[in-house]
C-alpha cells in the first residue's frame, strides 16, 4: 500500500473515533466520575505574596471540594480555610458576629490522609504540591485564607463535585 493511501486511511480512522468520542475516554470528567454534580477547577488565589483571602466559593450544592495548593520554592507560609452557613460570604477581615459568622475548618491531606485540625491550617514550606480536602458538610461558603506569611508565591485552585 502506498504511504499516502495509509496516511489518508489513519486520518479518517482517527476523525471517526474522535467523533464517536471513543478515542476521548468515552465521556466527560463528571460522565466517569459518575458526578452529577461538577465544578471545573477555578484559580482562587493567584500568585499571593501577602496574607489574604482568596475568592470565596458558594459550596452548599457539593459534598466534595478539593483544593490544590502550589508555592513557590522560597515559601514560609500558613494557609488556612475558611468555611460559613451565613446566606452570604463572610468577610475576613472584620470580626466574628452574628452577621458575619465563619470558622476555620478542618481538611484532610490527600497525600497521607492525616487530619489537619482548622485552626492550625496547612504550613507551607518551600516549594509544595499539595491537595487537601475540606470537610463541608452543611457549609455554604469555603475559602482559602492564607493567615501567616513571611516569603514566597502561592497558588490555590478549587475543585467540587458529588457522587448523587
Amino acid at each position: 500500500m502506498d504511504n499516502k493511501i495509509l496516511k489518508i486511511i489513519t486520518a479518517i480512522a482517527v476523525v471517526v473515533v474522535v467523533g464517536f468520542g471513543i478515542y476521548s475516554g468515552f465521556g466527560t470528567v463528571t460522565e466517569k466520575l459518575g458526578m452529577t454534580n461538577y465544578m471545573p477547577v477555578q484559580l482562587v488565589m493567584d500568585s499571593v505574596t501577602a496574607t489574604s483571602t482568596g475568592k470565596f466559593t458558594l459550596s452548599q450544592s457539593y459534598k466534595n471540594v478539593v483544593y490544590s495548593i502550589d508555592t513557590s520554592a522560597t515559601t514560609t507560609a500558613t494557609l488556612n480555610f475558611i468555611g460559613s452557613i451565613n446566606e452570604t460570604a463572610p468577610s475576613s477581615t472584620v470580626a466574628r458576629s452574628v452577621t458575619n459568622q465563619f470558622e476555620y475548618l478542618q481538611i484532610l491531606d490527600l497525600e497521607n490522609g492525616t487530619s489537619i485540625d482548622g485552626d492550625t491550617g496547612v504550613t507551607l514550606s518551600g516549594d509544595d504540591h499539595r491537595l487537601v480536602e475540606i470537610q463541608t458538610n452543611l457549609i455554604n461558603w469555603v475559602a482559602p485564607d492564607l493567615t501567616s506569611y513571611a516569603t514566597g508565591t502561592i497558588d490555590v485552585q478549587i475543585v467540587a463535585g458529588d457522587n448523587r
